[in-house]
């Protein structure tokens, strides 16, 4: 054999010894309940992002998708043999568990396994969804959410329900809803739309971005800005790193705290709205469009006043900014 075709025959092969190695084993579980809405779906899982969309059946169908990555990590077969996947029903209510049998050791075994759960559920339908290791997306669903993941972002579209759900390594957001929100993320941003109730948002690391929120609001961020589009009735907004920027159309009901280490404070009111205003600022100046009444000493770095014929307080600090009070 001449030199240059064994040569091209070697790479021939090591070429193909690559793409064996680099192959995806793939294996699709389906499993399907007859259901009436107003039910629950519940999914305990160790590993897998999970979407859930609505259908105009009354109908819970699961396809569960599992790839592994290449065949240097053995064969899927044996790796689903390390895995429980239990299905129960209880009435209209449907139950997944994917949990891994040694439990102590599981986290070592996932490097290239990846599970994907794609959920369709009646309109009016509950989910309970606690994942160890993806992201959780759900479509608009007449029901409450209650969801939890270790390792990916959140997404909702309109929900009507209370929605409460947390992870500790993404993002969330919220499109709509209808009723309470409580979000919590130790490594994201957080956005929301238009929200008709409560309204928790905590962050550690990311901004915050609501946009009108029909209740009161308590949003927290150690990392970044926060944005309120328009509360309706309290806020309390605090970060250590970035701006606090709200507006308020409607008189609220409660007292409005919003206070920042490393930005400016921006609040845009309605003309006839009336507040107590306390604002103070050690590295800025404090600006107003509203005539106000001074109680005490004059000053451009604390002023407390009355704006309009007073009402609830209006609590403004920063330490690295300025404060602006606008008209809206």
């Amino acid at each position: 054999m001449k030199p240059a075709k064994k040569i091209g025959l070697i790479c021939f092969a090591l070429l193909l010894t690559v793409q064996l190695s680099t192959a995806a084993q793939e294996d699709i579980v389906e499993k399907s309940f007859k259901v009436k809405p107003g039910g629950t779906l519940i999914l305990d899982t160790d590993i897998g992002s999970v979407e859930v969309n609505t259908e105009a059946k009354d109908e819970v169908f699961v396809q569960i998708q599992y790839s592994l990555k290449s065949w240097g990590s053995g064969s899927l077969e044996a790796t689903l043999d390390k895995y429980d996947l239990v299905f129960n029903q209880n009435g209209n209510d449907v139950q997944i568990l994917n949990k891994y049998k040694d439990s102590d050791n599981w986290r070592k075994h996932i490097k290239n396994f990846q599970v994907t759960f794609i959920i369709s559920v009646p309109h009016a339908y509950h989910l309970e969804l606690k994942t160890s290791g993806g992201s959780i997306s759900v479509n608009d669903l007449d029901g409450t959410i209650k969801a939890k993941t270790s390792g990916g972002s959140i997404k909702f579209g309109a929900i009507s329900g209370a929605i409460n759900a947390s992870t500790s390594g993404g993002s969330i957001k919220v499109e709509k809803c209808g009723a309470s929100v409580d979000v919590h993320t130790s490594g994201g941003s957080i956005k929301m739309g238009e929200i008709n109730g409560d309204v928790a948002a905590h962050t550690s690391g990311g901004n915050i971005s609501l946009g009108s929120i029909d209740g009161s609001v308590v949003a927290k961020t150690s990392g970044g800005s926060i944005w309120v589009e328009d509360l309706k009735k309290s806020v309390l907004a605090e970060t250590s790193g970035g701006s606090v920027t709200a507006s308020i159309s409607e008189q609220p009901e409660g007292d409005c705290r919003l206070t920042t280490s490393g930005g400016n404070v921006h609040v845009t009111l309605a003309e006839k709205i009336n507040l107590n205003l306390d604002a103070s600022t050690s590295g800025g100046s404090i600006h107003t469009d509203f005539p106000v009444k001074i109680q005490g000493k004059l000053s451009t770095k604390h002023i407390q006043a009355e704006i309009n014929d007073g009402g609830p307080l209006l609590y403004l600090r920063t330490s690295g900014g300025s404060v602006f009070v606008n008209k809206m």
